[in-house]
Parts: structure tokens; sequence; C-alpha cells
């Protein structure tokens, strides 16, 4: 199973990773780096001996390095700083987009007529949404079935009693683009200006559930819940 720490991203050890290497490093300090004497490196490189222009240069170089790192793991976090807006379609065959939904805090659950655990967990999202709606968060069922389970979806919906819209046309592409992993049931959590704040991959709990509902209209005040569950392996 794959864990958040096998996507973290991890920082180089060796200079030998930097590629050219900075023209003012010593040849003694590129190709000594690793090891694990560094006041012997330090003493056999020719480090000691640069001119005060040079040192600039390094200096300079080292920051702006240090700053581009930084951007580096930024733009990593924060890349659902962007709001959600994929296209679908209604039962009716009328275009919809998520962020149709701006303003308010939004449910977007993943699933089929053909998925079983979708099945399980479908009983919970009517319950919560029976609960949740009236104030203020809106569900949203997007379903995977393809051309030839598609007509299925009424009687799925007739069996569950689901209460909330269901858009059609959700493919893997998107579970992918919203970093969902590449299974069903996957659900995410968007905030009220359509970020995605939380995602469960596989089949939710209540407990996951009302948690994450709960933080969100409370305005997301105080520390959140895990932002991402795994039930189930993905990217």
């Amino acid at each position: 199973m794959t864990t958040a720490a096998d996507t973290a991203v991890r920082p180089r050890s060796k200079l030998e990773d930097i590629s050219p290497p900075p023209k003012w490093i010593g040849r003694n300090i590129y190709e000594e780096f690793d090891s694990a004497n560094s006041m012997e490196i330090l003493r056999e490189s020719d480090c000691l001996v640069l001119g005060a222009g040079d040192m600039f240069r390094a200096m300079r170089y080292w920051i702006l390095l240090s700053v581009a790192s930084v951007l580096f793991v930024s733009i990593g976090v924060s890349g659902d700083s962007r709001p959600v807006s994929l296209p679908f379609k209604d039962m009716n065959g009328n275009k919809v987009k998520v962020n149709d939904l701006r303003g308010k805090p939004v449910v977007l659950n993943f699933w089929a007529t053909w998925c079983v655990p979708c099945r399980a967990e479908m009983p919970l999202f009517v319950e919560a949404e029976h609960e949740y709606t009236t104030r203020g968060v809106a569900f949203i069922g997007a379903s995977l079935d393809d051309k030839q389970s598609r007509p299925k979806i009424p009687d799925f919906v007739g069996e569950f009693k689901i209460p909330f819209p269901i858009w059609v046309g959700a493919s893997t592409m998107d579970l992918d683009d919203l970093k969902l992993g590449n299974a069903l049931p996957a659900t995410a959590f968007l905030d009220r200006e359509g970020r995605i704040v939380g995602r469960v991959l596989g089949q939710i709990t209540k407990q996951e559930l009302y948690e994450r509902l709960d933080w969100l209209i409370s305005g997301q005040q105080g520390p959140g819940p895990d932002p991402l569950v795994r039930h189930v392996g993905g990217k």
C-alpha cells in the first residue's frame, strides 16, 4: 500500500545530484563531499582559497538554490489552492460544473453502480445529506458508469433513495486530476472557495465523514482532520 511518505520530496544529500555543479566549488570538495570527516574536506578543498568575488557568487548561488527549493515545496504543498472546475452532465443531460457550487462546502463522491464498496457507503451519504444540507453543505455523486452501465443509475438512485444530484461522465482522469487515486469509491471535500481540503480514498466511515463535515461547517476552525485517508492504494 502506498503511503504519503512515498510521494514526499526527498531532499538531495549529495552535491553530485546537482548537474552541472557550481563553478566555484573546488575539485576536492565536489569529489569528497561524501566523506564522513567534514573538517578534512574543508582542509583539503579549494574553498579556503576563494576570493571575495567568488565567495559572493557562492553565497548568491546557494541563496537562489534555497529560494527555489522552498518555492518547489510550496507549490507541491499548495497544489490544491486552485478551485476544482470539472465539467459533468446531470441526469437530464445538462452541463454542470463543480464550481457552480462555489460558496458552499461540497462533498464530491465518485462511485459507480457496479462498485460494491460504493453500495456499502452510499447510505452514509444519504443520511448525512438529510442532516447537513440544511446547514449549507452540497452533496454530489459523480458516477463513473459508462454507456453500458449508465442505464442502471436510476434503479441505483431509487434503491438508496438518493436525494442529492447525480452527475455522469466522470472518469479515471478526473480521479487522477483530483489526486483521488485509481479506485472507487473516492471522496473529495471542498471548502466554500471550491478548493479540496480533504480526501478519502476507498470506502469512507461514518466518523471520517462527519468529522470532516463538522469541520467544514465550522468555517474550518481549529486543526482539521487528516487531509488524506487511504483505505485503498493510490497515487
